[in-house]
């Protein structure tokens, strides 16, 4: 429970951590981002409006070489409104350029135009282009986006590693935090344990005496009346529910302790499941229900068989409490999917939808119509949740008036090769 608790803590601490960490650094980059396009749009301006020796980037060799510029490489072409004819600075009119330049310079100029915008990106040519109306014409300045997108790659590995170093150091400090903030809840659950098994123990002795005392009075030669007879009896019944109740208490209470795991070892499932499912066969025959049992043989698992045979007793004893009369009750056990897969199935009324999320819980127990009509403490599915916890399994439950309930635990199944080791 500690542990859960605590790798929660952790988790959700980390969580928001990291949810603002990560809006603080997009927040970071994409304002850098903007700036970077703020600024080399502001530069471009300043080009179209003040035509310089800018330097020509438009065929150069080899775009690569050249990754730190002290300068923004910008071209600038001219579009002559009467002629149509293009003046690229630093080429003239384009007379003396290769046939491979003019179709290159011809797709840049249709990229810009299918665009239909006057600032924008050509991402095929990797290329920022502005076009500014001139009295003669329009000028259309173009930039290698090759520098800006240098600067936020390397943005990007930065706030990358802030980032990463930045969490790593929280995830210490939120471990830390979580021992300091987890130690008084540790130690007022090992006091509440600590009060439940003294209490439970206490309890033991003085409910055992008025079992055992009833059961001699009832046993006895004595001249007791038939009404006397009755209420010793309701005596008994209550005192052995209260042991129950006892048992279950201190089960739970000693389970919650780090030292508290039992040690797994290599079973055969279908063995147990037979030797606990076959004495219910006569209990549900006495309550006038029906139980199948439908078990694959030699299903091995690594499990504690005690407490696999106090899962099993639980579920079919809840499965018998809560179906209906002349119910039926099925029993199987088989594998699925490489899984060993036990479920235990019984027709009657269903769980409320809302309670399916809390029947695992201590002391929980559903509506009134079905507390009623049984007389279960609501600590036998908290147990059964702990025990399939312990034995490295899991446990669903599906519920409604069509299909009625089901209980399905999963084990991991143990490998022939495991076998024979």
């Amino acid at each position: 429970m500690i542990k859960k608790l605590k790798f929660k803590f952790v988790l959700t601490n980390m969580l928001l951590i990291a949810l603002i960490l990560l809006s603080s650094l997009a927040f970071i980059y994409f304002q850098n981002a903007s700036f970077q396009r703020d600024k080399t749009v502001s530069a471009m301006q300043n080009i179209a409006d003040d035509v310089r020796n800018s330097p020509n980037f438009l065929f150069r060799p080899d775009k690569e070489a050249e990754s730190d510029y002290s300068y923004l490489p910008a071209v600038i072409i001219d579009i002559d409104a009467t002629s149509g004819l293009c003046y690229i600075d630093g080429f003239g009119d384009g007379k003396y350029l290769t046939e491979k330049e003019t179709q290159y310079v011809t797709g840049i100029l249709n990229a810009i135009k299918k665009e239909g915008k006057t600032e924008g990106v050509l991402v095929d040519y990797n290329m920022r282009f502005l076009c500014k109306t001139l009295p003669i014409g329009t000028r259309i300045v173009l930039v290698d986006k090759q520098y800006e997108d240098e600067n936020m790659r390397q943005l990007m590995i930065s706030l990358s590693i802030i980032g990463s170093c930045a969490l790593i150091g929280f995830l210490i400090i939120s471990f830390v935090v979580a021992n300091i903030a987890i130690k008084p809840v540790e130690k007022s659950i090992k006091q509440q344990n600590q009060l439940i098994s003294n209490v439970s123990h206490d309890l033991k002795t003085p409910i055992t005496i008025i079992s055992t005392n009833a059961d001699i009075l009832l046993s006895s030669d004595n001249n007791i009346k038939e009404e006397d007879q009755k209420w010793l009896r309701y005596i008994k019944d209550e005192a052995d529910k209260m042991s129950e109740i006892v048992n279950m208490t201190l089960y739970l209470a000693k389970s919650d302790e780090p030292t508290s795991k039992p040690k797994l070892t290599d079973i055969n499932l279908s063995n147990i499941a037979y030797d606990i499912a076959l004495p219910f066969e006569s209990v549900c025959f006495e309550n006038g229900k029906l139980l199948d049992i439908n078990i694959q043989n030699d299903i091995f698992i690594k499990a504690d068989e005690y407490s696999l045979k106090q899962l099993f007793s639980i579920l079919l004893d809840n499965a018998v409490k809560y179906s209906n009369a002349n119910g039926r009750i099925v029993f199987t056990a088989h594998i699925v999917n490489d899984k060993a897969v036990v479920s235990v199935y019984n027709t009657g009324e269903p769980i409320p939808k809302n309670d399916l999320p809390f029947i695992f819980d201590r002391f929980y127990r559903a509506d009134e119509a079905r507390s009623r009509t049984s007389s279960g403490s609501g600590l036998g599915l908290s147990i059964a949740k702990r025990i399939i916890e312990n034995n490295e399994a899991s446990i669903s439950v599906t519920s409604n008036i069509e299909h009625g309930t089901m209980f399905t635990c999963s084990f991991n199944l143990l490998k022939k090769k495991d076998l024979n080791n």
